[in-house]
């Protein structure tokens, strides 16, 4: 497809991505990676096609599917996505892109431009991939920021500079680089010219739990204060 990517209407349960065989969550084969992420710039290229991108990549959002032994990606939620100003759908009656500077979920790999409300395009998605990957490769959770003062410990040294590359530039043709040196390592792999490293990642933090705490904490802080208030009303009413 000269587009870069087929879009699909998906209709029949899939696999989570994360805790899956093919990423647990906290291992992913270096293989594995190189192929999503393969994956994940024709999806940019071909979204980007139609005026339209992605935001943020979300990994606890994407489902996986295996169709005789081919891999297949499908994103359960556009939530950070947007439109072009000038590429809007007919009849479109919303913003083209969502403000969402104070999202909680926003992942930490969004573009410092979507971070602070500006437009999601073809070189946001492409340094929100490059984060996922840096943070990936260096071993840390998928959620968390990238450290780019830190050189991933599990990234080759012809994938470090193109992942160097993409983080530096504003070039879209640069998403084309990228995806001839994904496709390239993984050859490399292939042929046992590169080891097919286990990419051991720090375990995600429980945002569940975390945000069920702090709603109890909330809960509490909110008793106390009515319980300090009922108590300095009784006290001048006496």
């Amino acid at each position: 497809d000269k587009h870069g990517s087929d879009v699909y209407l998906v209709t029949e349960p899939l696999d989570t991505f994360v805790g899956s065989e093919f990423c647990t969550g906290t291992a992913i084969s270096l293989n594995n990676l190189l192929s999503f992420a393969a994956r994940a710039t024709q999806i940019i290229n071909g979204f980007a096609y139609y005026g339209f991108h992605i935001g943020a990549f979300d990994l606890d959002t994407i489902f996986l599917q295996n169709i005789d032994g081919k891999k297949f990606f499908t994103f359960g939620s556009f939530l950070y996505a947007g439109f072009d100003q000038d590429r809007l759908p007919m009849n479109w009656k919303f913003p083209a892109w969502p403000d969402i500077k104070e999202l909680p979920t926003l992942p930490a790999n969004a573009d410092q431009s979507v971070k602070e409300g500006g437009a999601p395009s073809l070189v946001s998605d492409m340094h929100s991939l490059v984060a996922l990957l840096w943070v990936v490769l260096s071993g840390k959770s998928y959620r968390d920021a990238p450290d780019y003062e830190e050189t991933p410990r599990y990234a080759p040294a012809e994938l470090l500079e193109v992942l160097k590359q993409g983080r530096d530039s504003d070039d879209p043709d640069t998403l084309r680089v990228m995806s001839k040196k994904f496709h390239a390592v993984m050859r490399s792999i292939r042929r046992q010219e590169l080891p097919d490293t286990i990419i051991h990642m720090a375990a995600p933090p429980d945002y569940l739990s975390e945000y069920l705490a702090k709603g109890e904490n909330e809960s509490e802080d909110a008793s106390q204060a009515m319980d300090t208030s009922s108590e300095v009303g009784a006290e001048k009413a006496q």
